[in-house]
């Protein structure tokens, strides 16, 4: 014996509630994957912050090595023309030079010792970071792997699912189909079943015309929340 349209209509909104558990799996994992995404880029982003120290600390250091060499080599100029100078008036100033770009070189130690300083913590900090970061972004892309496989198997379930749908319309009155369509893209459940002469989806009461509506297989729209109301067959 075939099924009445009523029945028919009941299947398709089961069918269609089970879609939309599929779809909520979907945007779960979905949303999952993109919590896993931006830890992932965390991680990424506080490497190559640390890394960036490195390289500038680094910089630093050598611009600080640079400018005491080059101090060093203007002392060993300075120190040959001292070699050289005949007068006494010329080696006092030769000698005061010297001893200026060697307070220099006193001040830039103290500068150079700073830099390195800053160096080796920013290494130590980055080296340390390296292992611990990289085991985090290893566990966040098996869990993306483990995710992405899930979320393919639903993908293609919902598709397969989804090639069925306009089969489970046949008999249908469009009428029917076409206020379920209005309703179903404004909330979840557009069609509730009728309990105890009450709204099963907000509690309204349904009047004894629209029961009596119900009983003959039709369909009734809730007066409160505009729901679509059907009865369900007795077992």
């Amino acid at each position: 014996m075939s099924e009445s349209p009523l029945q028919l209509f009941i299947n398709l909104i089961e069918f269609d509630q089970s879609l939309i558990k599929i779809e909520k799996k979907i945007s779960a994992l979905q949303e999952q994957l993109a919590t896993l995404s931006q830890q992932k880029n965390h991680h990424i982003k506080v490497l190559e912050s640390l890394k960036n120290n490195v390289t500038a600390t680094r910089k630093e250091v050598d611009a600080q090595e640079l400018e005491m060499k080059q101090l060093d080599e203007r002392i060993a100029r300075k120190k040959e023309q001292l070699d050289n100078v005949t007068g006494h008036r010329e080696y006092v100033s030769l000698k005061a030079e010297i001893d200026a770009i060697r307070q220099q070189q006193h001040d830039l130690e103290d500068r150079l010792i700073s830099v390195w300083n800053a160096h080796e913590s920013a290494q130590k900090e980055y080296e340390g970071s390296l292992s611990n970061s990289h085991d985090h972004i290893a566990t966040i892309e098996r869990q993306e792997h483990e995710l992405h496989q899930q979320l393919t198997q639903l993908n293609n379930e919902l598709s397969e699912l989804s090639l069925q749908r306009d089969e489970k319309q046949n008999r249908i009155p469009e009428e029917w189909l076409e206020k379920y369509a209005v309703m179903r893209a404004k909330i979840s459940d557009p069609v509730v079943s009728a309990e105890g002469a009450h709204c099963h989806g907000c509690a309204f009461f349904i009047s004894d015309q629209e029961m009596q509506q119900l009983r003959h297989h039709k369909l009734v729209q809730c007066k409160s929340c505009f729901r679509l109301l059907y009865l369900p067959p007795r077992k």
